[in-house]
């Protein structure tokens, strides 16, 4: 395969599949584990706050996997080397939408500070189902 070509499907995979799944991950994860209400508020503000350094770290990581596994890995072996480069980066994304959800919606009343039961904080995101 050529240049041209490997130089497609490295961006085809950046700017078609990362963002879907990205943006996916960073709303899913917190809202399935009850940190935020499935709002599109909420969504909007995870979005907001943590899309770019998912992305930036997407390029970091997998835009050099795929240069190098398009053009020198045989096809046989690029599932392997994708899974062993997908869990690096699940890992952190885990890590990325585990941190604290705070100041999601603008300025925090002063009670915010105040911990509550998990991760939820007096006066600000609720957990679903509490």
């Amino acid at each position: 395969m050529g240049l041209h070509g490997v130089l497609q499907k490295a961006a085809m995979d950046f700017c078609l599949w990362a963002p879907i799944a990205n943006a996916f991950y960073i709303v899913a994860v917190p809202t399935i584990e009850g940190e935020v209400p499935p709002t599109h508020e909420h969504a909007t503000a995870l979005l907001v706050e943590r899309f770019a350094p998912a992305m930036a770290a997407e390029f970091m990581m997998f835009v050099p996997y795929d240069l190098v596994s398009f053009s020198l890995i045989p096809p046989l072996l690029r599932p392997l080397t994708a899974s062993c480069v997908s869990l690096c980066y699940a890992v952190f994304m885990s890590w990325w939408s585990h941190r604290e959800v705070e100041g999601l919606l603008g300025d925090e009343p002063e009670e915010c500070s105040v911990e509550m039961e998990g991760r939820a904080r007096a006066g600000c995101i609720e957990p679903v189902g509490a």
